[in-house]
């Protein structure tokens, strides 16, 4: 391995875990400071230094490690693990964590000896119903189960599982690599970088679930593994729902598999569902993600321009008039596209997964710098790099954290939008070009 190499992804690995380890959210200069050592480190290794490694699964060993180290550290730019124990203590004393607010059992008095009130009081969802499905719960349920009286051992637990589902993504990329006959380097786009590194093993964020069910849904696919697919990707739905939008660009390929194929994701997903169904979980849980689409804004783009105006004309922010459509806009341009979409082989599931993905986020009130890491592993599996710049920019707007009281930096959203648009509109281009080329 060159001596480049070698400097690059040192730098990459202290820089990582200094930041776990030794930054609080609130300190941007460290934190942007020790971020840009790590994903200019990382740029060099997948970009100016492309396809100069002799044994990439050594790579991909350190890339594991680094998330190994950060298995036993608490996360530092996340506080939503609190309310996963919160919900698994619940699960594991008979309660469903739908049924009620969390305010509502400190104001009954309600279970102090397990919901304790310094576990409360350090929730950012205090009257929020959980929004998390029930493959997460599972987990939590997993973690508070094996230490019910340790925050810090169910944390460990927890992140226990994202390493092992960050495993699995890496090993699939790896196989979905060499299946597609694409650069077995590609894999380090993934394996290396620091936001998925540092989101979903760092932090606790369970996109690593969804990442992990869907590759294998992907796998599984290629392999003719029909029905062993449909249940992936049920598994992927329920940890994190968004797969949903994966579902038309299979019709095509599956053509009369199809109605089985959808039918039995539908199934799974009821009966995964069933262990906390109720009225109250449908009322609860439909008030939450209405909420979220409707009163929550960070990072927006389209959105951030459409409230603009709405301020313009109207005098007030319109984001519950203008959100119903943009979630109608991302359902219609999804469907569109699979319907138009050309069958043209196994390899552009994954392009076709980005593609929703895109649509989605750029449609989307709130955009937090974790979403972007199943982009990023979709990113992996096409010649699109654009989810990988994205994930640079987005970890620029933790530094709204650092501001008392907290407050967006709509500069640096600006920055990161104008890049990004830029990226998407050269790779498109590029992309376009090369195809006229081909057809010559």
């Amino acid at each position: 391995m060159k001596i480049s190499n070698i400097l690059a992804i040192s730098l990459l690995s202290i820089a990582i875990i200094f930041l776990a380890y030794g930054v609080e959210r609130t300190e941007s200069l460290w934190l942007l400071g020790s971020f840009s050592i790590a994903f200019l480190s990382y740029g060099f290794l997948n970009f100016k230094n492309e396809n100069s490694f002799t044994n990439v699964k050594t790579v991909v060993i350190i890339g594991i490690l680094i998330r190994v180290v950060l298995v036993f550290v608490a996360p530092n730019l996340s506080d939503d693990f609190y309310r996963f124990v919160w919900d698994g203590r619940l699960l594991n004393h008979g309660i469903n964590p739908f049924l009620e607010l969390p305010s509502y059992y400190i104001e009954q008095h309600l279970h102090s000896d397990f919901l304790t009130a310094d576990l409360y009081e350090n929730l950012n969802s205090q009257n929020y119903y959980t929004v998390y499905p029930p493959v997460l719960q599972a987990v939590f349920g997993v973690a508070t189960f094996l230490f019910p009286k340790s925050i810090f051992g169910s944390i460990v637990v927890m992140k226990t599982f994202l390493l092992l589902f960050e495993i699995g993504s890496i090993v699939l990329i790896m196989r979905l690599l060499k299946h597609f006959k694409m650069p077995k380097e590609n894999v380090l786009l993934y394996a290396l970088n620091p936001v998925v590194i540092l989101e979903i093993v760092g932090s606790i964020h369970f996109e690593g679930a969804m990442i992990y069910f869907s590759l294998l849904a992907i796998w599984l696919l290629v392999r003719e593994k029909w029905h062993l697919s449909s249940l992936s990707i049920s598994v992927a739905i329920v940890a994190k729902l968004l797969p949903l939008m994966f579902l038309p660009f299979l019709l095509k390929r599956l053509r009369w598999r199809s109605i089985p194929y959808y039918i039995a994701v539908a199934g799974a997903v009821i009966l995964l569902f069933i262990p906390l169904l109720n009225e109250a979980f449908i009322t609860n849980i439909s008030e939450s993600v209405e909420l979220y689409f409707n009163s929550f804004e960070y990072n927006g783009s389209i959105y951030y321009i459409l409230r603009w105006i709405g301020y313009e004309t109207v005098g007030y922010n319109w984001i519950s008039i203008i959100s119903p459509y943009l979630t109608l806009s991302i359902f219609v341009i999804v469907m569109l596209a699979a319907l138009r979409v050309k069958e043209r082989g196994q390899r552009y599931f994954a392009q076709n997964m980005l593609f929703a993905l895109t649509v989605f986020y750029l449609l989307a009130t709130t955009v937090h710098p974790w979403y972007i890491t199943s982009m990023v592993a979709f990113g992996a599996l096409t010649r699109f790099r654009y989810p990988m710049i994205w994930s640079g920019l987005i970890f620029f707007t933790y530094i709204n954290y650092g501001y008392e009281p907290f407050r967006e930096n709509l500069a640096i959203v600006t920055i990161e939008y104008v890049i990004l648009f830029g990226m998407i509109g050269l790779e498109l281009f590029s992309k376009y070009r090369s195809s006229k080329k081909t057809s010559i």
